[in-house]
């Protein structure tokens, strides 16, 4: 998979000559400083309705199925129950996580969507980026969870059954609107429960790993 990178051309300069980058944070990316098809409120989030009509079993000690975690706490000894006509609602919300954030194609249009960004740069050499990357992001007490791409798609989840699958992770949707930019983030994961910032790295050695594409 190709990967690009759009940037303001101060940003692109500053990465290209001196190795500086930003990586953001989930958390980052509902501030409404941001510019538009970056800042989103719901960063991060999804709503989950569950409706179950008719009588389900649930054996607890052998899982507990994903649509009813943070719904249904058991306790003792029980160890089989059944639910039936139950509504329940839950907002699930990721942890935050430091995020790199690239696309899988280079689009002229999705670049002047972004407001402020007029450059697009091509992550050649992929290996060697992230082996650099994860050695500096690895000192600030995080560990690389790897590249994924986002998910275009509502925040609200409908369900039938408890037993049903709850889709894609909350850090990787996006609504619809943006599915033009086939964003693909990379993703650190705290090693604790601080609060985490962005972070400005600079090392040399990464603008060697990118180069201007025209389109």
């Amino acid at each position: 998979m190709r990967l690009y990178k759009y940037l303001p051309k101060r940003f692109s300069n500053a990465l290209l000559k001196r190795g500086s980058i930003r990586i953001g944070t989930l958390f980052d990316f509902r501030n409404s400083e941001h510019k538009k098809g970056i800042s989103d409120a719901t960063e991060g989030t999804k709503l989950i309705n569950l409706d179950i009509g008719e009588i389900e079993n649930y054996d607890y000690l052998t899982k507990t199925p994903d649509a009813l975690k943070g719904l249904i706490e058991i306790s003792g000894e029980c160890r089989n129950i059944s639910l039936g006509n139950i509504h329940m609602t839950r907002k699930q919300s990721s942890q935050d996580l430091f995020i790199l954030c690239l696309s899988s194609e280079a689009s002229k249009l999705v670049m002047n969507s972004l407001g402020g960004t007029d450059e697009c740069l091509e992550l050649v050499y992929q290996e060697e980026f992230f082996q650099t990357l994860n050695r500096i992001i690895s000192l600030n007490g995080a560990s690389f969870e790897g590249l994924y791409e986002c998910t275009y798609q509502d925040r609200t989840l409908n369900l039938t059954s408890g037993k049903a699958s709850t889709g894609q992770h909350s850090s990787l949707i996006k609504e619809t609107e943006f599915s033009e930019q086939k964003e693909v983030r990379a993703i650190w994961k705290p090693n604790s429960d601080r609060e985490i910032h962005p972070l400005t790295i600079n090392n040399s050695n990464l603008g060697c790993f990118f180069r201007k594409t025209d389109i």
